[in-house]
């Protein structure tokens, strides 16, 4: 309902319905609905802000839509009197919904900041213009009833050719002066306040993609409800911990580790996304990735070259005071259930389930099984052996698993 409003009296519909309340001003509202012509374009005013409040995030389709009214406006028009399509509220009705349009189309096209600023001006002007004019052209008409102009003639003052002049005379009247003045000044107060509002939704949409992963930070904004869906899904989650940390900790002071946990985790988060996963959580000097978006085979090819292309980067860091550390890495693929976790005031997007707590036993086993590396068999098993060679680790007890696992892994580099 709000995305439709949103439309009617911000967007597309804006002048449709400034000319409907105009005529049922003149003429009466009941008298307008009888009117076939009125109660058409009421119709279409309808069905032209339901579509695109529903499908106008295409730029070409709000293109096109926004053009509905005024074509069945130009209809209406042509067939009450082929010249009407030439009155100045015709004429005016088609600049506004191109003007509308344009900009929105190329806003959603171009999806930048820049472009959503200029758009939302243009539009904050267009949607104070639409009413400038309204008004103007509803003191037009009544002033040419007055003088006891109607039909062709009337047709004829109110034509786009006398508009030039017709303006000239609504300008000389100084209360009509300060009136336009007053809406321009309007104008550009409602595009800076347009303008700020775009800043303050980008610069939230920034911060909080600082906090959550940004694939997840979309599925928050863009939910209808309070909370998102759960789902059972199949995904392979990593886990991986750094070994030594809390001796590494002992040693160095609070600002240095906080900067040497940062650059580690920013090889973790360009790693994740360049393999197409999500970061779930950091936890101390751990961190738990989800890869949820192929088939069990991709996440865990995708999961398996995160984990490698980590490894590679380890002896870039590994300097100073922090030369000698090493990783552990646990993965394990199957069912998870994703969805939002929490408090009525404090909640968290991730995934639950057997295999969560499966991919976090493995990385535990790494230590004492002197590995950097171990995942479960079905991760071994959907794996390209040539591409992640692995090793069989052998069998082992898993906490809160009936039946020991087969485990496989990659022993610690020297």
């Amino acid at each position: 309902m709000l995305a439709f409003l949103m439309e009617l009296l911000l967007y597309s519909g804006q002048y449709g319905m400034f000319y409907l309340l105009l005529n049922f001003v003149h003429i009466g509202f009941f008298t307008a609905l009888t009117e076939p012509s009125h109660l058409a374009l009421l119709v279409t005013l309808v069905i032209q802000c339901s579509l695109l409040s529903r499908f106008g995030e295409n730029p070409k389709r709000r293109f096109l839509l926004t053009l509905l009214l005024p074509v069945v406006y130009t209809i209406v028009e042509f067939l009450e009197a082929p010249a009407g399509i030439w009155n100045m509220g015709h004429v005016f009705f088609w600049i506004f919904s191109l003007t509308t349009g344009s900009f929105h189309s190329l806003a959603l096209w171009g999806n930048t900041r820049n472009w959503r600023m200029v758009s939302e001006s243009a539009i904050s002007f267009s949607n104070i213009g639409v009413f400038a004019f309204t008004y103007f052209y509803f003191d037009l008409l009544h002033d040419w009833e007055i003088a006891g102009f109607s039909g062709t003639e009337l047709r004829e003052k109110l034509s786009i050719a006398n508009f030039p002049s017709s303006f000239q005379v609504f300008l000389a009247d100084r209360v009509h002066t300060f009136f336009i003045v007053g809406m321009i000044v309007l104008a550009f107060a409602t595009a800076l306040a347009r303008s700020r509002i775009l800043h303050l939704q980008d610069r939230v949409t920034e911060l909080m993609g600082t906090y959550v992963d940004a694939s997840v930070r979309d599925k928050i904004l863009d939910t209808k409800t309070k909370r998102l869906i759960s789902q059972k899904k199949i995904a392979t989650v990593l886990f991986c911990d750094i070994r030594g940390f809390t001796a590494m900790s002992e040693r160095t002071s609070p600002e240095e580790l906080i900067r040497f946990l940062n650059g580690y985790f920013s090889l973790w988060d360009g790693a994740v996304k360049r393999h197409g996963g999500w970061i779930d959580k950091f936890i101390g000097d751990a961190v738990m990735v989800v890869f949820d978006t192929g088939t069990d085979s991709e996440n865990t090819a995708s999961a398996l070259g995160c984990a490698e292309e980590i490894f590679q980067k380890l002896p870039g860091i590994r300097t100073g005071i922090f030369s000698k550390w090493a990783i552990g890495v646990g993965i394990h693929s199957g069912d998870v259930i994703a969805g939002d976790i929490g408090s009525a005031t404090r909640r968290n997007y991730t995934v639950i389930g057997d295999t969560v707590n499966t991919a976090s036993r493995l990385e535990g086993l790494c230590k004492e099984n002197g590995a950097e590396l171990i995942v479960s068999e079905t991760v071994y098993e959907a794996s390209d052996h040539a591409l992640f060679p692995m090793e069989f680790l052998g069998e082992t007890a898993i906490r809160g698993k009936e039946m020991p696992m087969r485990i496989y892994g990659r022993k610690n580099s020297p």
